[in-house]
C-alpha cells in the first residue's frame, strides 16, 4: 500500500476481538484495484486472466465519465466484457449483480437517449448510497443480506430473464469439467 501512496490500517477494535480495517473509497479505491499485485495471491496465467478482466471493467468505468465516448461502441464493449466475466472460469451467470445488469443493458441506452446529459444521476454510487441512508438495502444488522430478499432477488431475475426472452440473447459459455486420474 505504500508503494502505491494508499493509506490502509487494521487495528483491533477497544474492548472487542473484532478488526476494523480501513474502509476503500473513491480515488483510493481504484488506485488499488488498477495496481494491486494479483500474483501474489493466484498463479501468474491466473492473475493476468483476472488483471485483464477487471482492467476493461474500469476503460468502461472511464468510458462512462467520458462525455466523448462512441454511444454505438460502448454497448459492443459492455457485452464485450460480460462475455469476458462469465468466460473467466470462475464467474457465472448468477455472478451477475444488479450493477452489472445496469451496466450493460441501460446504461448504454442512457447514454444513446441523454447523450451523456443526465445519466450521470443515475450512477450506481448514488443509488447505494440512497439506499444505504435510508436504512433499508436488504441488510441485516450484521451487514449481510437477508436470505429473503436474497432469494426474491433471484426470483425477480429469474422472471425477467424467463418473460423477457434476455437469457436467450447472452450467449453463455459452455464448460466441461474433465477429471483426471
Amino acid at each position: 500500500m505504500k508503494r502505491i501512496n494508499v493509506r490502509f490500517h487494521f487495528w483491533l477494535k477497544v474492548e472487542s476481538s473484532t478488526w476494523q480495517y480501513t474502509s476503500l473509497m473513491g480515488q483510493d479505491k481504484l488506485t488499488v484495484l488498477q495496481h494491486f499485485n494479483l500474483s501474489k495471491l493466484f498463479p501468474h496465467s491466473r492473475a493476468i486472466q483476472i488483471r485483464n478482466l477487471w482492467d476493461n471493467f474500469y476503460l468502461l468505468h472511464k468510458a462512462m465519465k467520458d462525455f466523448n465516448t462512441d454511444a454505438k461502441m460502448f454497448p459492443n464493449n459492455t457485452y464485450a466484457w460480460l462475455h469476458q466475466f462469465l468466460n473467466s472460469d470462475f464467474y457465472q451467470a448468477s455472478d451477475i449483480t444488479p450493477y452489472i445488469h445496469v451496466l450493460v443493458y441501460h446504461i448504454p441506452e442512457m447514454i444513446k437517449i441523454h447523450n451523456h446529459l443526465v445519466w450521470q444521476h443515475f450512477l450506481v454510487q448514488q443509488l447505494k448510497k440512497k439506499s444505504s441512508t435510508n436504512g433499508g438495502g436488504g441488510k441485516n444488522g450484521k451487514g449481510r443480506k437477508s436470505a429473503i430478499l436474497d432469494i426474491l432477488e433471484h426470483e425477480n431475475r429469474m422472471l425477467y430473464f424467463y418473460n423477457c426472452n434476455e437469457i436467450e440473447s447472452i450467449h453463455l459459455p459452455k464448460r466441461l469439467r474433465i477429471q483426471t486420474e
